[in-house]
């Protein structure tokens, strides 16, 4: 099975610049409780931006935090990859 992130993971390492602010960005389904699921597995951030849809379907949930390594960075995406509906841009 092919790494959906071994892309991201050359593009991350090739920076030696740790650690440094990551931008993440989701779009979450409001519903069965996922936004609360997303924030749970976000670390402490700097910032965080949500917005709700016009139709108050999706949540895009935007965080500037300070990140130690590329690890960390794909740790958090593998993680919001078991919440089913979760985009990540």
């Amino acid at each position: 099975m092919l790494d959906p992130y071994k892309r991201l993971e050359e593009i991350l390492k090739e920076d030696k610049s740790w650690p440094k602010p990551y931008m993440y960005k989701f779009i979450v389904p409001n519903s069965d409780n996922k936004v609360n699921a997303v924030k749970e597995l976000m670390p402490e951030p700097n910032k965080v931006v949500m917005r709700s849809s016009k139709d108050l379907k999706y949540v895009s949930i935007t965080m500037k935090t300070i990140v130690k390594s590329a690890d960390e960075v794909l740790k958090l995406y593998k993680e919001i990859d078991k919440i089913e509906g979760v985009i990540k841009l």
